[in-house]
Formats: structure tokens, C-alpha cells, sequence
């Protein structure tokens, strides 16, 4: 992979500039649901913290896709941010009934599509279900990866929007690792059972040490033992009854 191919392949597709706008809004939307005032109704502090949510939206999903463009051009491949309409509807339903407690920060899949000329001589050649579970997982991986780098900023600095954006990406990086077939989740964890649980479990290991501790090695270290025994556990009782 060197500099002229990410530079042919890395660009947005008109499409996908409009998918990332409306996921944007109706995440920064449903994040935001509740900072519409703390006693009433407020309208410009509602509009303040609804384009705060949107921006720390943009970043974690641009880091997101701009992971999985990456990890695709390295593997032979060119991705498409692909958003799930029905996820994000869904997802406002859900702000709505639980008054903003709880968020599905569903945003969709990534398509893949095959260069034959960058995956000449590759093992495996044309598309497979295990190149695209890997770029599937550079998402969340990502976001997990950008809420650590997130919480060490609020660490030193006491600021209520990097304490959102820590949370955002928790959230964004556990939802979308859940195995539904129009999600992330769902391309890792049909390439590779295995590969999900270690992951699923990590993620959402570091999600909840992040969440209770302030370090950030005691978090990297808990979540990949916990998704150690948690795959071993996996092994042993499940993945050989298949």
C-alpha cells in the first residue's frame, strides 16, 4: 500500500458524503436528546449541544470509516460507507421511549469491493468472508481505540464534551459490534465466531473498565483478559458443537 493507491481509493463517493450526513444528524440528535436545558426546555442550549454532538459525531465516524478504507486498500479492496436507515429509525424510537437513557448508535455496514489489480498473486484471490470481517472490525476497533485516546484527554482536562465523545465512541464501537447481518457485528461474526467473541467481548470489556477506572493500561489489560477467558470459554463449551 503506498501514497497513489490511498490516494485513488481512499476518496467519498457522493452517496457516502449523504450517508454520513444524515447518520451525523440523527446520532448527534439522539446523543444530544437530553441537553435540551436541565430544568425546561431550552432551544439555544438544545441547539448548542445538538452541533456539539454532531461534531463529535463526524470525527468518531469519519475515524471509523476512514479505518476500514484504510484496512481494505491495504487487503485489495475498495470500501463503501453504507448507513442502515431503518437502524438509525429505530434508534430514534428507542431515545424517544427511554427520554435519551439509552442510545442504539446503529450506523450500518461497510461494502467491499474487489481490485483485482491490487490482489494479484493474493492468497485467496477475489472476495472473502474473512478479509471482510477483519475490515468490518477496524470500526469498532477504532472507536474503542479513540474513546481510550479520549479518556486519557479528560484525565487532564475536565471538559464535558471530551466526556461525551468518550462515550459516544463506547457506545458506537459496543452497537455495532452486536451480530446483526445489516451491521459491522454481523460481517465479523460470520467470517469468524472466534474472532467476534474475542472482540465483542474485549470491546465491551474496555467499554465498562473505561467507564469505572481512570487507568488506561489497567482498561487495555482487563479487557484483553477478560476476552482471553471469554473465548476460551467459547471454545470449550460452544464453538465445538458446531
Amino acid at each position: 500500500m503506498d501514497f497513489y493507491t490511498i490516494k485513488k481509493y481512499f476518496s467519498f463517493s457522493k452517496e457516502e458524503i449523504i450517508s454520513i450526513i444524515v447518520t451525523v444528524f440523527f446520532l448527534g440528535f439522539m446523543f444530544s436528546f437530553r441537553d435540551w436545558g436541565t430544568t425546561s426546555f431550552n432551544f439555544q442550549d438544545g441547539v448548542f449541544n445538538l452541533v456539539n454532538s454532531m461534531l463529535v459525531v463526524l470525527l468518531a465516524l469519519l475515524v471509523y470509516t476512514s479505518c476500514q478504507r484504510l484496512m481494505g486498500i491495504r487487503r485489495g479492496y475498495k470500501t463503501e460507507y453504507k448507513m442502515w436507515f431503518w437502524g438509525l429509525i429505530a434508534g430514534v424510537v428507542i431515545t424517544f421511549a427511554t427520554s435519551g437513557h439509552f442510545v442504539l448508535a446503529f450506523l450500518g455496514t461497510v461494502m467491499v469491493y474487489h481490485l483485482e489489480g491490487q490482489r494479484l498473486g493474493s492468497f485467496r484471490y477475489g472476495l472473502n468472508y474473512r478479509d471482510l470481517g477483519i475490515i468490518s472490525l477496524m470500526g469498532p476497533l477504532s472507536m474503542i481505540i479513540l474513546a481510550v485516546i479520549f479518556k486519557a484527554i479528560s484525565l487532564v482536562s475536565l471538559s464535558p464534551l471530551v466526556d461525551k465523545a468518550v462515550i459516544v465512541c463506547m457506545l458506537i464501537a459496543c452497537v455495532n459490534m452486536l451480530p446483526l447481518p445489516w451491521i459491522d457485528g454481523g460481517n465479523v461474526f460470520f467470517a469468524s465466531r472466534m474472532l467476534w467473541v474475542f472482540s465483542f467481548i474485549g470491546i465491551v470489556a474496555a467499554a465498562a473498565l473505561l467507564y469505572f477506572l481512570h487507568s488506561i493500561f489497567g482498561v487495555v489489560i482487563g479487557a484483553v483478559f477478560i476476552a482471553i477467558i471469554a473465548s476460551v470459554m467459547w471454545f470449550v463449551f460452544f464453538e465445538e458443537g458446531f
